[in-house]
C-alpha cells in the first residue's frame, strides 16, 4: 500500500490518503488528539499522489493522477481552487510563510504557485528527472 500524509502542529490535525488495492480519490482529515475523522475532502477524479498542509493549518493542498493540484479550506472542507498541470502531480509543499505552493509533475516540471485569498496565480519553472518529496524548513 501507498499512503500520503501531512501534519499541522499548529492545529493538531493530519491529512492522509491511502492508495491500496483500490485507488483512493479522497483525503481524510483527522484530529490527532482524539483520532477522530473530521471530514473527507472529495474532488479528484484519479488517485491522490501528494498532500501538504499550510503552516497555519488553514489550507490543504492535494495533487493527483488527474493532473490537478487542489487547494482546500481545512475548517470547512471547501474546495477553493484547482490548478491543472501538464502531467500528474508527484509532490507538493507549501512555503513556511504560506503564500507559495511548489509542486512537481511526472514530466519533471516544477510549478511555483502563489496563493492570494482563494485564487491561485501561477508561474512555472522546469526541473528534470524524478522529483523527491519537497519540504521547506
Amino acid at each position: 500500500p501507498h499512503f500520503f500524509f501531512n501534519y499541522s502542529a499548529t492545529t493538531d490535525i493530519y491529512i492522509i490518503t491511502l492508495n491500496d488495492a483500490l485507488p483512493i480519490y479522497t483525503l481524510k482529515v483527522w484530529e490527532v488528539a482524539t483520532g477522530r475523522e473530521i471530514r473527507t475532502l472529495s474532488g479528484h477524479s484519479r488517485s491522490v499522489t501528494a498532500v501538504a498542509i499550510a503552516p497555519d493549518g488553514k489550507l490543504a493542498i492535494s495533487g493527483s493522477r488527474d493532473n490537478t493540484l487542489k487547494v482546500w479550506e481545512v475548517a470547512t472542507g471547501r474546495l477553493l481552487t484547482t490548478f491543472t498541470a501538464d502531467h500528474f502531480l508527484l509532490c507538493c509543499a507549501i512555503t513556511p510563510d504560506g503564500p507559495t505552493v511548489v509542486a512537481g509533475d511526472a514530466s519533471g516540471r516544477v510549478y511555483f504557485l502563489a496563493i492570494a485569498g482563494t485564487a491561485s496565480e501561477g508561474n512555472s519553472g522546469v526541473g528534470t528527472g524524478a522529483l523527491p518529496p519537497i519540504q521547506f524548513s
